[in-house]
């Protein structure tokens, strides 16, 4: 399993260098870096995309706490979803 160790520790300094420049980006744009990491974390659980997560980041992450995440129900039903599809 060496070889799987190493793709895990890739794919995680990748993950982790994509959120470095994204907040860095984030600052650059006078945008809250929490909030930020707040949607890259709901992002990374739900694999909505980012502008879905900006957009209805409080009823996601509530979503997540309550009762685990169905991204296929919440694309079916949310309105938010709609608007971006």
């Amino acid at each position: 399993m060496p070889q799987e160790d190493q793709l895990n520790s890739y794919w995680q300094r990748k993950r982790e260098m994509d959120q470095q420049l994204r907040l860095r980006a984030a600052n650059e744009m006078d945008l809250d870096p929490d909030r930020s990491t707040r949607i890259l974390n709901v992002t990374g659980i739900t694999g909505l995309p980012e502008e879905v997560v900006d957009s209805d980041l409080e009823n996601l992450e509530g979503l997540i706490r309550r009762r685990g995440f169905d991204a296929q129900k919440y694309m079916e039903q949310a309105p938010k979803f709609a608007a971006f599809a």
